[in-house]
């Protein structure tokens, strides 16, 4: 598996819920030893073998907070510019820890 002809692929970040723990028994079978990360964190990605490091952007709690804040702007109650940071997470597993 070549990156755009540069070079051995080393690491695989993937973004679609469920995509990580499709990928990652592809790359067992294959024999590559490639990092590998998922930009959704979920039961399957902490249970995966071996465990998948994954981001979790709580995005229900973004939409409350982006909601919140737009009914804030349009009243009045927060002034223009406002911001709030939303915290994410980073789950680091062993699917990022490099093997020999």
């Amino acid at each position: 598996m070549e990156r755009g002809g540069d070079g051995p692929l080393d690491a695989l970040v993937c973004a679609p819920a469920g995509a990580a723990t499709e990928v990652a028994p592809l790359l067992r079978e294959a024999g590559l030893n490639v990092l590998l990360a998922s930009c959704v964190d979920s039961a399957a990605t902490r249970q995966s073998d071996p465990p998948i490091t994954a981001i979790d952007l709580r995005p229900k709690e973004a939409g409350a907070s982006c909601a919140e804040l737009l009914f804030e702007l349009l009243s009045g109650a927060a002034p223009v510019g406002t911001e709030r940071v939303h915290p994410i997470e980073l789950s680091i597993r062993a699917s990022t820890h490099p093997r020999p």
